[in-house]
């Protein structure tokens, strides 16, 4: 049996601790403590097995226990020390130190790891471990402690639809059982960590994308065979959920019934985090009511002179994809009919705008601009990813293959496997029928596992933002990329 701590986003005068507990037949009683005092905190998703008794085969085997509890009335930008100890089992208790958000951006900086795409057995831990290390260390000014202050986690933390011939299990119990396992060996792999090194440096707010479903989902893969039949998808996507619920899933920042959009304000800046995954359909990625959200979102910033980030697990500024490929691999969000709606409702937002994700396995950063007066301000857009890029059966074979010809005649391929960033924007810039109107800029590519960190400083009335992408390779001591977005002045009432 094994305790396992972590901390999720939480308002700044408060801690969320997700915690888990392996190997226990019955409901673990936790004794918890603050900085060394006694405390019973506020159990916002109290402790359950993973896999409910309808999930598992044997309701009276030894299961995994989750659950997210919150220390509240706490001061802001502090560290704390949290300790779980199992009161049926002496010997097992765990400690976190983690530290409030701060109310406000300051001089030192608000500072976001940025992480996508994780496949654990393509993973390079100690390389990751040096790249969490580095980047940690970028965050540390005038005293201030080495370290983000959050996390956002945008999709493929976990590949339940892989290896791509796995023979899964046909039973939602049995499904339930393999997704868990797959999570538990990216969340507590206590003989060779890697995951754990982002999950550990900071509060981290998570969201789905495919793999934390299946290829594709919502609709069928050809080469996942569970999602060939509406019966399959569902047995899928019931396990499946129980898993992201268990694991993953954030509560709600403001108590709303659904996490998301989880929407997080640090002025100047305000985050917008959606799901465009889970919720998805043959037609929408964004809800009715997250989408009437994001325009509430865009109004009340607009009002209060803030900057939003917009976080996505897919690319905005992506291609339309053609039928074959869009079910032979994934569609993109410029498929879907509510896309039109999105882009519109962000282009009102009055000061610059961030737009994040991950997913494409490869890192950009970009700028898009009106050339029509006052149509729309800047919109920058930063993508991340991977951390560790999954395998492709087959194509990975000839791509090494081809790596290895290469270096005979001395053309050395750093990442051979890894895709070639795209420089396309995509119809996100479109005004109108054409692009006339339209402009955007790459700023930066990279191309291999990567892990970033987006930082805005206050200097006065002033905003900056700063995005710096680390290579897991080993080589490099300093950021791959090192990108200044924008410094503007601002009206901080």
């Amino acid at each position: 049996m094994h305790l396992i701590l972590y901390n999720q986003v939480a308002a700044p005068d408060c801690l969320r601790v997700w915690i888990g507990v392996t190997k226990r037949k019955s409901m673990p009683r936790i004794a918890w403590s603050l900085d060394g005092v006694p405390v019973d905190p506020v159990p916002l998703r109290p402790l359950q097995p993973v896999r409910s008794d309808e999930l598992t085969s044997d309701p009276t085997q030894p299961r995994i226990w989750t659950g997210v509890y919150e220390f509240v009335g706490l001061a802001p930008a502090t560290s704390y020390s949290i300790r779980a100890q199992d009161i049926e089992a002496p010997g097992k208790a765990q400690n976190i130190r983690s530290q409030t958000l701060p109310r406000t951006v300051s001089e030192a900086g608000f500072h976001i790891l940025l992480s996508s795409c994780y496949h654990e057995r393509q993973a390079n831990k100690g390389y990751l471990a040096q790249a969490v290390a580095l980047l940690a260390k970028a965050c540390a000014h005038q005293g201030r402690k080495a370290g983000p202050d959050m996390s956002i986690l945008m999709g493929d933390q976990v590949y339940l639809d892989l290896p791509t011939f796995e023979a899964l299990p046909d039973s939602v119990s049995g499904l339930a059982g393999n997704f868990e396992q797959k999570y538990l060996n990216n969340w507590a792999n206590l003989a060779n960590p890697g995951f754990e090194h982002v999950l550990r440096a900071a509060p981290y707010a998570a969201m789905a994308d495919d793999h934390e479903l299946w290829n594709n989902a919502p609709h069928p893969s050809p080469i996942i065979r569970h999602s060939w039949t509406a019966q399959g998808r569902a047995r899928y996507r019931t396990a499946a959920l129980a898993a992201f619920a268990g694991f993953q899933a954030p509560m709600p920042l403001n108590g709303e019934e659904n996490p998301y959009p989880l929407i997080l304000d640090i002025p100047p800046i305000s985050l917008f985090i959606t799901d465009t995954r889970i919720e998805r359909t043959s037609r929408h990625f964004m809800t009715t009511a997250a989408r009437e959200t994001l325009r509430q979102w865009i109004g009340r910033i607009n009002a209060q002179g803030l900057h939003g980030v917009f976080v996505t697990g897919q690319s905005l500024f992506a291609e339309k994809v053609n039928a074959v490929r869009g079910s032979l691999a994934d569609w993109e969000l410029p498929n879907y009919d509510d896309f039109q709606e999105v882009a519109v409702t962000l282009k009102q937002a009055a000061k610059p705008l961030i737009c994040v994700s991950g997913d494409v396995h490869w890192g950009r950063n970009l700028v898009a601009r009106s050339r029509k007066p006052q149509q729309y301000g800047d919109i920058y857009e930063v993508i991340t990813s991977p951390v560790a890029l999954v395998h492709t059966v087959g194509v990975d074979t000839l791509k090494t293959a081809r790596a290895g010809l290469g270096r005979l005649f001395s053309q050395e391929t750093q990442w051979p496997r890894h895709s070639t960033p795209s420089t396309r924007l995509g119809p996100f810039t479109e005004e109108g029928r054409t692009r006339s109107h339209a402009e955007g800029k790459v700023l930066d590519t990279l191309k291999g596992d990567q892990i970033a960190l987006l930082s805005f400083f206050r200097n006065g009335p002033r905003l900056s933002a700063r995005v710096r992408h680390w290579a897991i390779d080993g080589k490099s001591r300093q950021p791959s990329l090192d990108r200044e977005l924008y410094t503007r002045s601002i009206n901080l009432h």
